[in-house]
């Protein structure tokens, strides 16, 4: 297997802290590659978070190239997303995967399902570290 030189890391606001984007950085780490981080959606929250996590891997991480780019809300956001990963030729997709919640999860397509059936390239599904509150 030839390892990757283009990461995609997609990120939708509500997953800023991402473990993914970790993993991402660790992968490009190992394998000489460049790290794209898109952000999905036109809402910036989470930006403050994302550029605190993305400070904090590139000073572990000095060597590895990393830009940002923007995708903006249009319409459903997983076949806006496999659209851009296909046209920009990615080696690796490293996404979050939430964890199932309820009935309406079962009935509904996510985001990161639809980038696992229809991407052009392998995808890594990370999922997200439980958090458990105390009573």
């Amino acid at each position: 297997m030839i390892p990757p030189q283009r990461l995609l890391v997609p990120l939708i606001e509500s997953e800023v802290p991402s473990d993914a984007l970790s993993y991402a950085f660790w992968i490009a780490s190992v394998s000489n590659a460049e790290v794209t981080v898109l952000r999905l959606g036109d809402r910036d929250e989470g930006g403050a978070n994302l550029q605190k996590q993305l400070t904090e891997l590139h000073a572990r991480y000095p060597k590895i190239q990393f830009n940002e780019a923007h995708l903006p809300e249009q319409g459903d956001a997983g076949v806006a997303l496999v659209r851009y990963a296909n046209a920009h030729n990615f080696g690796l997709i490293v996404q979050s995967c939430p964890r199932p919640q309820g009935l309406a999860h079962s009935m509904t397509a996510t985001i990161s399902e639809k980038v696992l059936r229809f991407a052009e390239c392998p995808v890594l599904c990370v999922r997200q570290a439980a958090k458990i509150s105390a009573p």
